[in-house]
Formats: structure tokens, sequence, C-alpha cells
């Protein structure tokens, strides 16, 4: 049941107000800080009923960035999004509408008249048993949603990694070390993804993301040995293809209340999909899991690496072999934080 208005605004002021407005009607969440925001609406979009975005984030317009990015994403874009700005412009209004905004305020907002606005909305996309507003809606914020701090991930991987290698003692189908090789290229590109202007994670994002990439192959315990036949080109059998529904389907009855156990969910699923859609899962989404892609573009490098480790010059003939996959295996932003994070992937070869 979607029971929550989500408000993205960088103005405090105008997150009292609007929070004011619609405290006794809707649970609200209001966010001054995007990423944190984007964060939110991932880990609780079942429950998100509709999202007020200021488009002038920061005074740039940066809040096209956020509304491309919700649009963007199969789960995310049925929510309906009502732009709110200061400034009427009639290219905002017309930017905004072909991004799919459904509705556009301009501040300052009339409690009546935005009310209104908002619940014409909320009744225009949702049937009735689909939303919830008044008492029933407070209610629902009263569900348990297990949380975890980064030491608890960190415990929790460690406990989950010594299984796996325990299992793998009888039967080796998981490389433990290069499970923790990914691990650690993948967080090299998650801190470079930090700090870029576009970045829509926070730092325990980034970290639980790491962590969840250690768990990318755990689908493999439940293929048959015969049937553990792949490259990193994807090119595998259909029963061994099921790993990725395996591994998905080890921690999906977790995710809906826990944020790590959707980005362990996400990778399983999605490691092997091409960022052209080639791949697998064979789907037409085009829209994979910014933590999955960060994963493909780690195995990518490793494949590389493993290649070229004996050879002189490693690093620069990944970037080079690398190259040649933008916008097919991997996207320009992945191959631009692998190309970033130049210094610390070069300590890390000597690992490898």
């Amino acid at each position: 049941m979607r029971n929550t208005l989500l408000i993205i605004d960088d103005n405090e002021l105008d997150l009292a107000i609007l929070n004011e407005i619609f405290k006794e009607v809707l649970k609200v969440k209001c966010f001054s800080n995007t990423p944190k925001a984007i964060s939110y609406l991932h880990e609780n979009e079942s429950s998100v009923a509709i999202i007020l975005l200021d488009i002038c984030l920061g005074k740039t317009g940066a809040g096209f960035s956020v509304l491309q990015h919700i649009q963007g994403h199969k789960s995310l874009e049925k929510i309906p999004i009502v732009l709110i700005t200061s400034d009427a412009n009639e290219d905002y209004v017309k930017e905004a509408i072909k991004n799919g905004a459904t509705d556009f305020l301009v501040k300052p907002v009339d409690p009546h008249s935005v009310t209104e606005r908002i619940f014409n909305v909320l009744k225009t996309k949702w049937s009735e048993d689909e939303y919830c507003t008044g008492e029933q809606a407070l209610q629902e914020d009263k569900k348990i949603k297990i949380e975890f701090t980064l030491d608890d991930i960190k415990n929790l991987s460690k406990q989950t990694l010594d299984k796996i290698q325990a299992l793998c003692k009888i039967r080796n189908v998981i490389s433990i070390s290069e499970c923790i090789t990914i691990r650690k290229i993948t967080n090299i590109l998650t801190n470079s993804y930090l700090k870029t202007s576009e970045c829509l994670i926070d730092e325990l994002d980034a970290e639980m993301i790491a962590y969840a990439a250690t768990f990318y192959d755990i689908g493999r315990l439940g293929i048959p040995d015969n049937s553990i036949q792949s490259d990193f080109d994807g090119n595998f059998s259909d029963i061994y293809a099921k790993h990725i529904d395996i591994g998905r389907d080890f921690f999906i009855a977790n995710q809906v209340n826990n944020k790590f156990y959707k980005y362990c969910a996400e990778i399983a699923y999605w490691h092997h999909k091409n960022f052209d859609g080639s791949g697998y899962p064979q789907t037409d989404i085009s829209n994979i899991p910014i933590s999955a892609q960060f994963v493909r573009a780690a195995l990518r490098f490793y494949f590389y690496a493993e290649r070229f480790k004996d050879e002189s010059r490693t690093l620069d003939r990944i970037l080079n072999s690398l190259s040649s996959e933008i916008n097919n295996t991997i996207s320009y932003q992945m191959y631009e934080l692998i190309k970033a994070s130049y210094e610390p992937l070069k300590i890390l070869i000597d690992e490898i």
C-alpha cells in the first residue's frame, strides 16, 4: 500500500511548509540532499505514492537529472512526479512534461490548491486499493524495516563468505579470492563515483554495493557441476544461465525490508547484463541497476587484468581493451570511472 509523499527540495523553508501541509494526511519524507532522496526512493519504491520535486535544485536545473533518473527505472517510472519551482519558465514546463512529469506547480504554493492538485494526481494514477491517506497512511509507517550499519554489513559478509568457502572445500565452484577481488575493484569504482557531480548514492550505499559485489556469483552453488561452463562474455548453457535467478532468489526474500539484500539481489541477477541490452537476463529492459553496472565493469576489468597480468603496462592495456567495449558491454560512465581510478587500480593489479 502506497502511503508516502516524497519531497525533494533544497530550500529548508519550503520543505517545512510542504511538510506542514501534508503531514496529517500522508507519511511525508523530506530531503534537501538529492543522493539521500534517491537512495530512499530505491529502498522504499513500493510505498512511495507521489513525488514533489524542485526542478531548480542548486539553482542549476539539476532536478531534471533526478527526473530522468526516476523515469529511467522501470520500477520507479509509474510513480507520479509533480515538479515545483519558483521560476515558471515555459521551457521548464515543456522540458518537464517531455521527461515524464505529471504536473507542474509554482512557488509559493497555496495550501488548498496544492493539496487538491496532489490528491487529483493520486486518484488518477492509482486505484483506491493501491494508495492510502489519513490515519491508514500514517499507520503504514509503523511496519518494521531492518537496517544494517557498515559494521553489520562487514560482519554479515564475512560470515556468508566463510560459509561459501566451507562449501567450496567440497565443491569448488566459486573462487573466494576472485569474489574478494571483485569486491575491491567495485569499491574503488564506487568511491570514484561518489566524487562525481552525477552521483546518486551516498557513502553507505557505496560500501553496501561493494560488499554485495562479493556474492555476485553465489547462484553457482545451485548449478550442476557439468553445467558450470561459462566465460566472461556470457556464452553459457541454458542451465548455467539459471544461476542468476538462483542468486537473486537467495536474497530476494529479505530485499524488501533491507537495502543491502536488495543490492545483493540486483547484482546476483544483473551482473551478466551488458549495457547495450545483450547478455543475461534476456529481457528488453535497458535500465540496468547502477549496482550491477559497477560489478559488470569490475568483472570486465578483472578479465583483462588476468589476461595481461604478465605483460608490461598492464593497466594501459586493460584501458585500451575496455575502450572497445564502451556502450556495448559497459557504459561510457563506467569506463570513465575506471580511468579516474587509475592509481588505486594500479596498486590492486599487483594483488591479482
